[in-house]
């Protein structure tokens, strides 16, 4: 029964990339539930298409944790992913504002909670 489930996997990442979404983590959601149902099993597979689904684009936060130096991403759920986990794409808007508040196009600002708020300087042309 697990390769149905495999199959069913295979079919989706045939389909041409304008109707998928991208995903989230570096270990894509097909690539991981994959894995999972050939290593355990059909009742693990389908248990990791729920968990993963649940976390797939549910809503999300990046701030940046001083206490560690990096990125990070708190899931609406309140799990939060580190950035050897998230695909590149998602944190590198972050990466590059922070690169660009050394420039003073932009600043970055501490909150309470140990992360980065970064603001932009608008400059009106009149």
């Amino acid at each position: 029964m697990k390769w149905l489930l495999v199959a069913c996997i295979r079919s989706y990442r045939a389909l041409p990339h304008r109707l998928k979404r991208r995903c989230l983590f570096k270990e894509t959601c097909s690539s991981f539930v994959e894995r999972v149902t050939l290593e355990s099993g059909l009742r693990s597979g389908l248990s990791a298409v729920k968990t993963r689904a649940s976390k797939c684009r549910p809503g999300y936060s990046p701030y940046y944790d001083y206490r560690i130096g990096e990125w990070r991403v708190r899931l609406r759920d309140g799990s939060v992913l580190s950035s050897p986990v998230l695909a590149d794409f998602v944190l590198e808007p972050y990466h590059t504002l922070m690169k660009a508040a050394g420039s003073g196009s932009y600043f970055a600002k501490r909150s309470d909670e140990n992360k980065v708020i970064l603001c932009a300087h608008i400059s009106i042309l009149t």
